[in-house]
């Protein structure tokens, strides 16, 4: 469960009226940006890089290639002005409450899922190259989230030891899933004549991390 966003950025399939999951397009002004198989997973946004973003859900036009959600966003160009925005937010475990009982504890529930920290650090900056020619915006975007798997799973004491195959619980090492992205892009905008204006967008994007998806039965190692 991904409770108030504690999962971090997660790459969902967007469906609507029946849709398909892998039916549903994310674009950059018009350019599509899924994966090969069509699945939104696998791309994240960075709000900070986007001017406007379009959400249409039905009324699909006759050049769609699938019936599903259609996500587009419009990125920010820059101006004959610097400016630029940030986004900032962090939480830890001291943030936090628990809801954990003496009854849920006498149940066999030792801990619950909580967070270990999470953070999303998104600032952009833009201005002129040339006033009235060309422009440039740029992001750079790192976010992620580490979560304590909770209900009592711990790491082995015996992992990766041939000689002991049972599960020992290390009580002082609870089970982490984390996730981690970054993102940077950088976007320039050519007014070449009065009716043509011309834009090219550079984006790198990585993730990395760690997802428990086997339950409280299995060793962390596993």
């Amino acid at each position: 469960q991904d409770v108030g966003g504690a999962a971090g950025d997660q790459m969902p399939n967007l469906v609507a009226h029946g849709s398909r999951s892998d039916n549903a397009r994310i674009t950059s002004n018009g350019i599509n940006i899924n994966a090969i198989s069509g699945y939104m997973g696998g791309r994240t946004p960075d709000p900070g890089a986007m001017q406007e973003v379009t959400i249409d859900s039905g009324g699909v036009s006759a050049e769609a290639a699938e019936g599903g959600p259609r996500m587009n966003m419009v990125p920010r160009e820059g101006g004959n002005m610097f400016a630029g925005a940030a986004f900032f937010s962090f939480a830890n475990h001291n943030m936090e409450g628990t809801n954990l009982t003496s009854d849920l504890t006498a149940r066999g529930l030792p801990v619950p899922n909580s967070i270990d920290k999470l953070w999303d650090v998104n600032p952009g900056f833009g201005g002129p190259i040339v006033r009235d020619k060309l422009w440039f915006y740029t992001t750079v975007r790192t976010n992620g989230s580490y979560d304590y798997v909770g209900a009592g799973v711990f790491a082995n004491k015996n992992a990766n030891d041939p000689n002991a195959w049972t599960y020992d619980p290390d009580l002082s090492k609870p089970a982490i899933s984390n996730a981690k992205w970054f993102d940077a892009q950088m976007r320039l905008t050519w007014q070449a004549t009065p009716r043509n204006k011309f834009a090219v967008t550079g984006q790198v994007q990585t993730r990395s991390g760690q997802r428990w998806i086997n339950g409280s039965i299995t060793a962390p190692e596993a």
